[in-house]
């Protein structure tokens, strides 16, 4: 997805660091002064962190599909039955 996104605004980055791990992402921006794309809700769990500044994307615009799976059963669990509930109301 954000490949994508850069290969839409013509932007070809290099990146120092690429990782699954949201925690080293913030710390290798912080320690390393590195700069990172994540997803806004992250700073609204982890609060206002000293010398980050978050700044919007706002162009390209970007949207992209997800699917949620589960194993066929009866009876679905509690847990997953909620679950796609909310998915369906959000």
């Amino acid at each position: 997805m954000v490949d994508r996104a850069f290969l839409s605004a013509q932007a070809h980055p290099s990146p120092r660091l690429e990782t699954n791990s949201i925690m080293n992402l913030f710390a290798s921006v912080r320690s390393m002064g590195l700069a990172s794309i994540m997803p806004e809700n992250f700073l609204n769990v982890l609060g206002p962190m000293q010398g980050i500044l978050a700044v919007p994307l706002v162009e390209p615009h970007v949207q992209h599909t997800v699917g949620l799976v589960a194993i066929s059963r009866e009876p679905l669990s509690p847990l997953i039955t909620a679950l796609f509930a909310a998915a369906k109301n959000f």
